[in-house]
């Protein structure tokens, strides 16, 4: 179907749809494969003893560069705490917070997906945990309260991703798996010394269009009494979307009649 739209399209209108798939690919990489083949018949289909389709031709490789330069922005940055963080026993936990840094020249662009992997979580109650993440631009991510009930962790690792589908057990045994950031407590959760229990209401989504680079900071908290753990260490991932600035070029020709 689209072979024979593209036999019955004006070289005039390929100028126009050409650009429009580039930047849709932009932000959708599963579109760059239709983005090539989109070309390809495209320029099958041209007259090239045109003028136009020369000067098209020219503009095509130029802009195809450029596509390809704004592509390479994307993709994905994962940075790793492997020192231990100690959950202390009705305390904060040690360190606090605990620290990832992404170093600007590392990075490029801004946040389009954001997740957090904790790894050999160990506690004997897990209902006491409160973990909130901490961004550089202040945004505030509960990850985990009042999850588990009193079910022991025994080395599980969690990766908390807003898309997914479940959220941590309230009341039954804790496994290893990938999960919604969860909260369960009604009361405010006490982050003594950390940042102010206002989270965001729409969990890791809220880190969309932030820059990555800065400090983000794990504050940890055990609640009650009785129990205390450990965190083998942490992963901060995050999928990064390019920041497009446009020019405009004017050429004025007169197309072969």
């Amino acid at each position: 179907v689209s072979f024979y739209i593209l036999q019955s399209m004006h070289e005039r209108y390929m100028l126009v749809a050409i650009p429009f798939c580039a930047f849709w690919a932009l932000y959708n990489s599963k579109a760059i494969f239709y983005l090539i083949v989109f070309s390809g018949m495209c320029f099958m289909n041209m007259n090239f003893n045109s003028k136009l389709t020369r000067r098209l031709t020219t503009w095509a490789i130029g802009g195809s560069v450029s596509v390809l330069m704004a592509i390479s922005a994307m993709g994905q940055y994962s940075v790793t705490q492997s020192t231990a963080i100690t959950i202390r026993d009705n305390t904060t936990a040690t360190p606090y917070p605990s620290t990832n840094v992404v170093p600007s020249a590392a990075v490029a662009g801004t946040i389009g997906k954001a997740t957090v992997s904790l790894n050999g979580i160990t506690h004997g109650y897990p209902d006491d945990i409160d973990i909130i993440l901490l961004s550089p631009g202040g945004k505030k991510i509960l990850l985990m309260s009042v999850a588990g009930d009193l079910f022991d962790l025994l080395g599980v690792n969690l990766t908390f991703d807003q898309s997914a589908s479940p959220s941590l057990p309230d009341q039954t045994q804790i496994s290893s798996g990938t999960f919604m950031p969860s909260n369960y407590e009604t009361a405010a959760d006490p982050f003594t010394g950390g940042p102010a229990t206002t989270y965001s209401t729409t969990g890791l989504d809220a880190l969309q269009g932030e820059a990555p680079s800065g400090i983000w900071s794990l504050y940890v908290v055990d609640d009650g009494m009785g129990d205390s753990g450990s965190i083998s260490d942490w992963t901060l991932n995050l999928w990064l979307r390019p920041v497009i600035t446009l020019s405009t070029n004017v050429l004025v020709t007169t197309e072969d009649t």
